[in-house]
């Protein structure tokens, strides 16, 4: 997996891996989610050949971490996850100089001894997601070969110690957490590939730690939190981003700071302010959406901003922003989105129509170059509330004597 440079090929990498296992029937496919399980005969068999290696005591309802003599130096990975362990108080300092995956999420987990980590120095993985801890030991220091922190949905979790050390670190989950400033030494991390603070109580990120890490291939930041442009521009790594732009200004700097091959894969974007947080998206997913918040297609001392928008757009969102009258006039770039599958538009704009269109310039165009140059052909959703001037999808500036649409439009709604 490591040796693909993208997080992109990274993920087709994985899904390469997932598919021959689940077309070898290793795993299965969960038939009304997008997961793979793994039969329990198959689980049995496979633990039974690990058992030396691995101790895998998820779901068992514990109420206590095991005992230290269950912790053989040998052990590889760990799994306690999704039981009812509360604290570590049975077990202050497993010997395990071999352990480099230690899962603990989903626990009623409260503290961690400052010692438990200390014989573990090969740790590669550390999952406490979902825990109830809200301090962690300051052996997490010491652990130099760590390759992921992931500590997202720790909502009382309020301190992180220094990250300094950790050079290794390629992923830091502070997702849904009481954080309030980015751990200290972040900016050392340079192997840094991944950053997630979206749900902290994160306001800033001094001046110079984001520009550091020239690594990063996916950021996420609170939605309360303004995107420090110059910093994130200089990202030339950056995949998958979610964040607040402060202006249309600012997103389009951003966009134009993106070289041709430097598309982004993931993003949801809000630019401007919200008074309705839920349209913004508050976990990481396979996703494409603008948001445009609070008057931020309003014109200006300068007039408009102009509008780059990622060629692969999937779904934009129109909040009160300052449309006029047909969103394809305001917005001439909605003419390149071919992949636009969901647009919603609400409250207050005063937006009339969402395309015009000319009887002369349609009958110029052959039918099939048509359903390929039109926006609106593979629109999926189109949501419209709350809009008083609206008036109707389609304006023909010449009223035709058929009004026939033209080939495509709107055929996936």
């Amino acid at each position: 997996m490591d040796i693909r440079r993208s997080r992109q090929a990274y993920f087709d990498q994985g899904h390469k891996i997932l598919n021959k296992l689940e077309n070898l029937c290793l795993l299965e496919r969960c038939e009304y989610s997008y997961s793979v399980k793994m039969h329990d005969l198959i689980r049995d068999m496979a633990l039974k050949i690990m058992k030396d290696d691995y101790m895998v005591k998820a779901g068992l309802q514990l109420k206590e971490i095991p005992e230290e003599q269950e912790w053989n130096e040998d052990l590889v990975k760990v799994s306690l996850m999704r039981n009812s362990i509360e604290g570590t108080s049975r077990v202050t300092s497993p010997k395990c100089p071999e352990l480099s995956t230690l899962l603990l999420k989903s626990n009623p987990l409260k503290s961690i001894p400052d010692s438990f980590f200390s014989q573990m120095r090969g740790l590669h993985v550390l999952n406490l997601r979902d825990t109830e801890i809200e301090y962690l030991p300051s052996s997490i220091s010491e652990l130099e070969e760590l390759n992921a922190l992931l500590l997202s949905g720790c909502h009382k979790l309020k301190f992180v110690p220094p990250l300094g050390n950790l050079k290794a670190l390629k992923e830091l989950d502070l997702c849904h957490t009481c954080i309030k400033e980015i751990p200290q030494g972040v900016e050392s991390l340079t192997n840094l590939k991944c950053l997630g603070t979206i749900g902290s109580r994160i306001k800033t990120i001094p001046a110079g730690i984001l520009q550091g890490l020239s690594l990063l291939q996916h950021l996420t930041l609170p939605t309360l939190m303004t995107i420090p442009l110059k910093e994130v521009s200089g990202l030339k790594q950056l995949e998958e981003i979610v964040g607040n732009f402060r202006s249309m200004h600012d997103f389009n700097v951003f966009m134009k700071s993106r070289s041709r091959d430097g598309q982004l894969n993931m993003y949801d974007i809000l630019i401007g302010k919200t008074i309705d947080s839920i349209i913004f998206i508050s976990e990481v997913s396979a996703f494409e959406r603008v948001n445009f918040g609070i008057d931020s297609l309003k014109k200006g001392k300068r007039g408009k901003d102009e509008i780059t928008l990622p060629r692969n757009i999937e779904s934009i969102l129109f909040d009160r922003c300052g449309l006029c009258s047909c969103l394809f006039d305001d917005i001439q770039q909605l003419n390149n989105a071919t992949e636009l599958k969901h647009c919603s538009i609400r409250y207050k704009d005063g937006i009339e129509f969402i395309v015009r269109l000319s009887l002369e310039k349609e009958l110029m165009v052959e039918e099939q170059q048509q359903s390929r140059l039109m926006p609106l052909h593979y629109l999926e959703n189109l949501k419209l509330e709350d809009l008083p001037n609206f008036i109707g999808l389609i304006w023909w500036e010449v009223a035709p004597a058929i009004a026939l649409l033209p080939h495509g439009l709107f055929s996936h709604l």
